[in-house]
C-alpha cells in the first residue's frame, strides 16, 4: 500500500537589502536598513558588522519588523554607531530550518561634512582648461565649480581616494579673464565646501581661441519662453542641483532619494506630486538656511516610496529676484522616468528654457 506523498519542503527564503545602497554614505549614527523578504517565512534578522565585509566584528544583531506591503521589512539600529565603514547582512529562516541570506551591503557613516581645501591655481596662466588640486578629510567625488562673476562657466571633477586629490581638466575652455573656483564634496546629505580661490587666464597659446561666454553683466540671448533682456546676474549662483535615485520596476519606480543641493540661502524649495503612490502630503515646502558649514542639502524622505506609472513629481527652487530651478519627473511603464530640467521664472511659478551660458 502506497503511503501519502511527502510534503514538499519550503524553498530557501529569498531576502534582499534595498536600503542603504552599496557604497552609500549616511549621516546618522542609528542607520535604518530596509529590504524585501518572504511573508510567512519567519522573522528577518539584520546583522551589522564593523568594516567593509561580513567578516568583521558584530556591532548589532536583532530581528526586523514587517510593514506594508507584506513582503517589505524595516530595521532600525538601537546602537549609536561612530563614524566608519559598516556592512549589513539580512537572513530569514523558515519553519523547515532553511535560511536565506542577503548579499552583504557596505555603507559609510559620516556625521560631519568633509573638510575640503582647494589649492591656489597658477595665476596668471595661459592654460585655458586647468586642473585643480587640494585635500580632503574623507574620500569621495569632488567637483570644482568655476565662476565668471556670478555665473558658473565651467567645472572640473575629481575622485579623492586619499587625503590629496587632483581633478581632470576643466570641462569648458576658459577665455581670457578673471575667475573664481570653489570645490565641493558631497557626503550623503552633508556638503563640504572649500574656500574660494581667484585666478586669471591670460592670452592662450597660439591656435584656435575658444568662444568666450558673455561677461557677467551682458544680456543673454533668450528663447521664446524666456523674457527678453534677462541679465546673467539674475541666474541663481551656484545653480541648484536636483538628485534622484531609485529602482525601476515594470509598473513603476521605487524612489529612494530625492535631494536638492547647492541652493542659495533663503531659497524656497517646493516639491509637489500627483498620481498613484504620491504621499498624502503631496506638496512640501522648505526654506534653505545658512549653517556653520554653509547651506545643507535638503532631502524629502516622504517621497521615498513606490510610484506607479503616470505619477509626476515637480521640484521648484525659487528666490525673489532670481531665475531658479525646475525639475519634473514622470514615471513611465518599463522605462526610466522622463526627466525635464529647466529654469524657473522670476515669479517662481512658470518653467522656462534656461539661458545659455
Amino acid at each position: 500500500m502506497l503511503g501519502a506523498p511527502a510534503a514538499a519542503s519550503a524553498a530557501t527564503p529569498d531576502v534582499t537589502i534595498t536600503k542603504p545602497l552599496g557604497g552609500q554614505v549616511i549621516n546618522t549614527a542609528t542607520p535604518t536598513v530596509k529590504g524585501i523578504g518572504e511573508p510567512g517565512a519567519g522573522a528577518v534578522t539584520v546583522v551589522i558588522y564593523n568594516g567593509p565585509s561580513d567578516e568583521g566584528p558584530v556591532e548589532e544583531s536583532r530581528p526586523a519588523r514587517y510593514f506594508e506591503p507584506g513582503d517589505m521589512w524595516v530595521w532600525g539600529s538601537d546602537t549609536m554607531l561612530p563614524e566608519g565603514v559598516y556592512t549589513a547582512r539580512a537572513s530569514q529562516t523558515n519553519a523547515d530550518g532553511e535560511t536565506g541570506l542577503s548579499a552583504p551591503v557596505t555603507f559609510t557613516i559620516r556625521l560631519v561634512p568633509p573638510t575640503l581645501s582647494l589649492s591656489q591655481p597658477e595665476s596668471p596662466t595661459s592654460n585655458v582648461d586647468p586642473s585643480f588640486t587640494g585635500t580632503t578629510s574623507a574620500p569621495g567625488p569632488i567637483v570644482v565649480q568655476v565662476y565668471a562673476g556670478p555665473a558658473q562657466v565651467s567645472e572640473a571633477r575629481a575622485v579623492a581616494t586619499g587625503s590629496a586629490w587632483t581633478s581632470a581638466p576643466a570641462t569648458r575652455p576658459l577665455p581670457v579673464g578673471q575667475y573664481t573656483a570653489v570645490a565641493y564634496e558631497e557626503s550623503g546629505e552633508l556638503l563640504g565646501e572649500s574656500a574660494a580661490q581667484t585666478f586669471t587666464v591670460t592670452s592662450p597659446p597660439a591656435g584656435p581661441v575658444p568662444a568666450a561666454p558673455p561677461p557677467a553683466a551682458a544680456v543673454l540671448a533668450t528663447t521664446s519662453r524666456l523674457a527678453p533682456a534677462s541679465p546673467l546676474s539674475l541666474l541663481m549662483a551656484p545653480f541648484p542641483v536636483v538628485r534622484v535615485a531609485g529602482q525601476l520596476f515594470a509598473n513603476g519606480v521605487e524612489l529612494r532619494l530625492l535631494k536638492v543641493q547647492l541652493a542659495p540661502a533663503g531659497a524656497l524649495v517646493s516639491v509637489r506630486c500627483r498620481g498613484r503612490g504620491c504621499p498624502r502630503r503631496s506638496v512640501v515646502r522648505r526654506t534653505t538656511t545658512e549653517g556653520p558649514h554653509g547651506v545643507a542639502a535638503i532631502t524629502f524622505p516622504s517621497f521615498e516610496r513606490y510610484l506607479h506609472v503616470g505619477a509626476v513629481i515637480e521640484v521648484l527652487v525659487w528666490k525673489a529676484g532670481e531665475i531658479g530651478k525646475y525639475t519634473r519627473l514622470r514615471v513611465r511603464r518599463g522605462k526610466l522616468p522622463e526627466r525635464l530640467d529647466e529654469c524657473l521664472a522670476l515669479s517662481g511659478l512658470t518653467p522656462l528654457t534656461c539661458p545659455a551660458v
